[in-house]
């Protein structure tokens, strides 16, 4: 029976997320997001007249920024009133999904 109890409190290492993977996957979803909304508004994925009128592509920039940025941030500010939730795991675990969620949102509105 004591033996039976020691297994099950046994608990399995937890490895923590990548860094470079929680970056990488964050600049991919902004860059589906940037696509996909000049894809909304001039119909092509990328065009270098954008860089003849900063003011639109800054607009572009901005848009991306808040579809993919924003609410992953929003999301770690609230999971921070949680004592349990205030560490870099959490957070990066928060960003990773948040990544791949804006992503594949982002390339089925292009599809």
């Amino acid at each position: 029976m004591e033996n039976e109890l020691e297994m099950d409190t046994t608990e399995t290492p937890n490895k923590p997320t990548s860094l470079l993977l929680v970056i990488t996957l964050s600049l991919m979803s902004y860059i589906a997001a940037f696509c996909s909304t000049l894809y909304e508004y001039t119909g092509v994925f990328f065009s270098t007249a954008l860089f003849d009128h900063p003011e639109v592509f800054g607009s572009y920039l901005a848009q991306a920024f808040g579809g993919s940025l924003i609410f992953p941030i929003l999301h770690v500010g609230i999971a921070s009133f949680f004592k349990s939730k205030r560490n870099p795991s959490s957070r990066r675990n928060i960003f990773t999904g948040w990544a791949i969620a804006i992503t594949i949102i982002q390339i089925l509105m292009i599809i």
